[in-house]
């Protein structure tokens, strides 16, 4: 754990930078959808590196829920930013898919609650570096609700983390991690709702074949 947990956490902390960057440049719809590619980095390392083994249906499941990911991302939607912060949801995917995977090597040596924590205080070190070698000032949110956001955001990407950790704790990450990356149909669906961003027909079709490309890989996990 000494050597998974810090490679874990700097690769995270990059790729949190890059997510945030490009949700802020960009549209929610393509950085969000572009960034979950990162099921194929977490996949490749854990059956290359790490000798997992997956079955020829999950793999044929698993590229279905790339795909959709990839319907998801080519087509940008109607919202103005169009295709802004492409590259910072890829360089976020790469991050993403090499910290979930080491994230499992943690597991393996603690517990999913201990491996959430000790990867994601180490995560703020190379996230501040960086920051402040740019020269930026990292304020908080103004007002309270700025705060709250800021609180449940946090809360909830937490819970997702240990929730990754309590799966991969009990199922090869092969299996797990394609059913996390379908996160995109939850939050284009917010998008949609709270930003008014308007998916084009692709990404529709993008979602539907993502969920259920999931259920199904669920089942065959089951």
């Amino acid at each position: 754990m000494a050597v998974w947990a810090p490679l874990g956490a700097a690769c995270l902390g990059l790729a949190y930078l890059a997510y945030y960057t490009g949700l802020y440049r960009g549209s929610v719809s393509v950085v969000t959808s572009a960034a979950s590619a990162w099921l194929a980095v977490t996949v490749a390392v854990t059956v290359l590196f790490f000798g997992e083994r997956i079955s020829p249906l999950q793999i044929v499941l698993m590229g279905t829920v790339l795909g959709g990911i990839l319907m998801l991302s080519v087509q940008p939607s109607t919202r103005s930013g169009g295709s802004a912060g492409l590259l910072w949801g890829l360089g976020a995917m790469f991050g993403l898919g090499l910290a979930l995977a080491l994230l499992d090597r943690v597991t393996e040596a603690s517990d999913p609650m201990l491996a959430v924590l000790i990867v994601r205080a180490l995560s703020i070190v190379p996230a501040y570096l960086f920051t402040r070698s740019r020269g930026e000032v990292i304020r908080l949110p103004q007002g309270w609700d700025g705060k709250r956001l800021l609180l449940a955001a946090a809360l909830l990407d937490s819970g997702g983390y240990i929730g990754y950790n309590l799966g991969v704790d009990t199922a090869p990450v092969a299996v797990v991690a394609p059913i996390t990356a379908a996160h995109p149909v939850v939050t284009i669906g917010l998008a949609i709702v709270l930003l008014r961003e308007r998916p084009r027909s692709l990404q529709w079709a993008g979602a539907g074949v993502t969920v259920a490309a999931v259920i199904a890989l669920s089942a065959v996990a089951a």
